[in-house]
């Protein structure tokens, strides 16, 4: 995370959290790495995460998102304090049994405004937040399918009706309407396809 040093001084209350979330919480090659601050009176969270892969990780991905908008903030730590966390097997998410078993940027909707310079409740509550990286949500056709849907070159666009992220919005689920992603103008891509 970079800022101009001529704004370094307007940073306080800098704090961060590691998650691991890989092999059932014991390894770090899934998580999140996350940061709160206070930027003047306006407390920021940003986390860059690596979500469960494969198409069929639908659920895990969703309650690993959940696990991250709500973590404490006011647990998180000073920069230079040992603060790795393991993902608890909860039952947080609110209708997760009515999804079917269906990369990413997600962000808050609009600030709300801080009223004291302190850190927030947890990391959704923050005056702006922040979620990027590999969320590894996958398209839900056939390789078949979508091998010559691509080959046909059509609009990208129409690949959105069977985007898990998507299909997750329109199942109501209120995790995912407090999530916004930008507008996908790009082919979809994948690292061991051509």
């Amino acid at each position: 995370f970079y800022i101009l040093e001529s704004e370094a001084d307007k940073i306080t209350n800098l704090t961060n959290k590691f998650v691991k979330s890989g092999l059932g919480g014991t390894a770090g090659n899934k998580g999140s790495c996350c940061i709160n601050f206070n930027y003047y009176t306006t407390s920021i969270s940003v986390a860059c995460s690596h979500l469960a892969a494969g198409k069929k990780n639908n659920k895990q991905r969703l309650k690993e998102l959940t696990h991250i908008l709500n973590l404490k903030t006011n647990d998180f730590k000073s920069p230079n304090e040992d603060n790795a966390l393991e993902i608890q097997d909860d039952d947080s998410l609110d209708s997760l049994d009515e999804v079917e078993e269906y990369n990413t940027v997600a962000t808050s909707s609009a600030p709300k405004k801080s009223k004291q310079l302190k850190s927030s409740n947890t990391f959704s509550d923050s005056d702006i937040w922040i979620i990027f990286g590999d969320l590894n949500f996958r398209i839900d056709m056939e390789y078949e399918e979508f091998s010559a849907f691509v080959k046909k070159a059509e609009n990208w666009s129409k690949l959105l009706e069977y985007d898990q992220f998507n299909k997750n919005k329109h199942a109501s689920l209120k995790l995912m309407e407090i999530v916004e992603e930008d507008q996908i103008t790009h082919q979809p891509t994948y690292k061991y396809i051509v």
